[in-house]
């Protein structure tokens, strides 16, 4: 039985690998999420910095091959209509997924658990500080292109682009890092030809935020990073 399951995965791996399609898909603890998935080739499912360790379903609905070995889920739907599973990870978390069914190209279905990431990475930093320092820190490191111990990099989404017509500027969040407590986003500011004020920092600080940080005052036609730093719980 588990020389055929590791055939069959091998098969699925040299032969199907150029045919697949990719969602990266977010998920929380007990969460639920709706996913596309071929009704004629195994599709694979992966854990994200995880594995899964159990699936359960309705009998008869679906076939799948869990590979042990890394982790990952190979399943197909065996019935029309969209069906739901519930996976549980090593790292004790469980997701219920709606398998939505077509008739294409098997899909690779990459399931990212941002919360749990954030909980892993926090259990590497080193020392105590306080929220000021910490931010100090945080600001330093992101400056320098560098990940900071006990934070992730996360998705920004389509609202981190905004602008302020009456100012005569646009800002764009270009990459957020994320801890348990902290959030820390490098923005960059483009200013209009005609600024109806220099940019600085006092412009960004608001509820919840512990620390900003630019590179220099903005003026006329010009452009520069801001690196604000809040508290998780006021947006983040």
């Amino acid at each position: 039985m588990k020389l055929l399951i590791k055939l069959v995965i091998v098969i699925v791996l040299c032969f199907g690998s150029q045919a697949y399609g990719k969602q990266i898909v977010k998920v929380q603890d007990d969460g639920e999420i709706k996913v596309w998935v071929s009704s004629v080739e195994l599709n694979r499912i992966k854990a994200i910095d995880d594995r899964v360790k159990y699936i359960r379903g309705n009998e008869g609905d679906i076939e799948w091959v869990a590979d042990k070995e890394i982790g990952d889920l190979y399943i197909k739907p065996k019935v029309a209509e969209a069906t739901n599973i519930f996976i549980t990870t090593e790292k004790g978390y469980t997701y219920k997924i709606l398998l939505q069914v077509h008739d294409m190209q098997a899909e690779q279905i990459f399931l990212k658990n941002e919360d749990a990431m954030i909980k892993e990475a926090s259990k590497e930093k080193v020392g105590v500080m306080d929220e000021r320092e910490e931010a100090a820190a945080l600001i330093k490191e992101m400056r320098a292109g560098r990940k900071f111990i006990g934070y992730v990099e996360i998705e920004n989404n389509k609202s981190s682009k905004s602008s302020s017509a009456k100012d005569g500027y646009s800002i764009e969040v270009e990459k957020t890092y994320k801890g348990e407590n902290l959030i820390c986003e490098k923005t960059l500011i483009k200013a209009k030809r005609k600024l109806s004020k220099e940019i600085r920092e006092e412009e960004f600080f608001g509820k919840g935020v512990v620390a900003v940080s630019m590179d220099r005052v903005i003026r006329d036609n010009e452009q520069g990073y801001v690196y604000i730093v809040r508290r998780v719980n006021y947006g983040g």
